[in-house]
């Protein structure tokens, strides 16, 4: 197209002989900018948009000759909000504000999270972690976020000393400074049935009053296994259990910072359960005789319902005759380099399953665990045979025998909670009884 060319349909190209496209671009401006006089500074900001839509005298366009379109309104009215107007819907109020800045440390803090852990993009990920810590020094996810700092320079090659050493001077006693001092520990589906089969133990000590013995076998899990995924409940049974051996200001502050740090839904609810309970009983129960009594019965009344409770109930459910798919996981190291697997699956679908069209892909499931996918199946059965086939049949050097056997079949709707909660171990538990 030639310069200055309108593209429209009549025969001008050039702009200012084109009438179709003169009548056009003046509609779009009378559209955004009202029917404006012809004078200097006209987007000068002093100039109310209703005073300018409003004002006479106009050069535009004029109805009369403006090109018939049935999408065209036959009048164009503007009744845009004027400079006051816009101002005060400018958050002011100190309430708001802050609201506002709390909003913004979160979306730091998550996108950080999310660009690293997901997107596996480090270097944005360590843009926006280092921007929540320079515009807010006091977060209380700072341990977490010099964590992240850390695991995404060590992935570049950088100063990841840098966070490993601010970890320990600031939050020596961080879940994330335990888990950086203590590479070697154990870590992964190995650490997260140890550390839930102690939560466990130490749970039913405590609902004995034997606590402690519950606070021994809670701390020395804490420090065995530092990160998995029942870190946040044994954190929050440490709390209960200071609640009933040290003075009820430290319960108070150790409840009112984990209800900061903590995201499941189900511990935050119980959390504030906690608290709330507290608070009432401050505010109409005689004040205690006794420091016993200052420490004692804090949480015994709520404690029972305690999430993670072995009868708590599952997030997944039994659906036989709902569509699945099969699932082989994987370490993602693994998964990289098996880049015959793909197209070794198809040979094998080919040949033992020809008239299925099964299809084949795969997507990241946490920072350290890829899953390969294979669907659709009608219902289990189909699935569960696919399964069996699978493990007697198909035979490829990148997958051993532990890998294969660690595969599993899911309906539709549970994967939709696998991928929400990233739990592998979580749904074997409900894969066991349901299959």
């Amino acid at each position: 197209m030639a310069f200055g060319s309108s593209g429209g349909g009549s025969g001008a190209t050039f702009y200012w002989d084109n009438t179709v496209a003169i009548q056009k671009g003046a509609l779009e401006f009378t559209q955004m900018w009202g029917n404006r006089p012809l004078t200097d500074n006209w987007r000068s900001s002093d100039r109310g948009f209703q005073e300018a839509a409003n004002s006479e005298g106009s050069n535009s366009i004029d109805e009369k000759t403006a090109p018939e379109d049935e999408n065209t309104p036959a009048s164009i009215t503007t009744n845009l909000p004027d400079r006051a107007t816009l101002l005060n819907q400018i958050p002011n109020s100190p309430e708001i504000r802050k609201e506002m800045l709390v909003e913004m440390e979160e979306a730091y803090f998550n996108l950080g999270k999310l660009l690293y852990f997901d997107l596996k993009q480090p270097e944005k990920s360590i843009e926006y972690l280092q921007a929540l810590i320079e515009k807010y020094p006091e977060t209380l996810k700072k341990p977490e976020a010099y964590y992240t700092l850390f695991l995404a320079t060590k992935d570049l090659n950088k100063n990841a000393g840098k966070y490993a050493l601010l970890l320990n001077q600031e939050f020596p006693d961080s879940q994330f400074t335990k888990s950086i001092n203590n590479p070697e520990k154990v870590s992964g589906s190995q650490a997260n049935l140890a550390s839930g089969e102690n939560y466990k133990i130490a749970y039913g000590y405590f609902q004995e009053r034997r606590y402690e013995e519950a606070k021994n076998i809670v701390r020395q899990t804490l420090n065995e296994y530092p990160l998995t995924k029942n870190t946040d409940r044994l954190l929050l049974l440490d709390i209960m259990i200071t609640g009933q051996l040290e003075p009820l200001d430290t319960y108070k502050t150790r409840l009112r910072t984990y209800l900061q740090q903590t995201k499941e839904e189900e511990l935050l609810d119980f959390a504030e359960k906690l608290l709330k309970a507290v608070s009432e009983d401050e505010g109409n129960a005689p004040v205690p005789n006794t420091e016993a009594t200052d420490k004692k019965e804090v949480a015994s009344d709520i404690s029972v319902d305690l999430p993670d409770d072995p009868n708590v109930q599952s997030p997944y459910k039994e659906n036989l005759n709902q569509t699945h798919i099969f699932i082989l996981p994987m370490n993602t190291t693994v998964a990289e380099k098996a880049s015959d697997l793909t197209a070794a699956l198809e040979s094998f679908h080919n040949s033992n399953f020809s008239s299925e069209r099964l299809r084949t892909g795969t997507i990241s499931l946490g920072r350290d665990t890829t899953i390969l996918i294979i669907s659709p199946f009608s219902n289990s059965e189909k699935s569960l045979a696919y399964k069996e086939t699978f493990l007697n049949s198909f035979n490829n050097d990148s997958l051993t025998e532990e890998i294969k056997n660690s595969s599993f079949v899911i309906s539709i709707e549970n994967f939709q909670q696998l991928n929400k909660r990233k739990d592998i171990e979580e749904y074997r538990s409900f894969y066991k009884k349901a299959y």
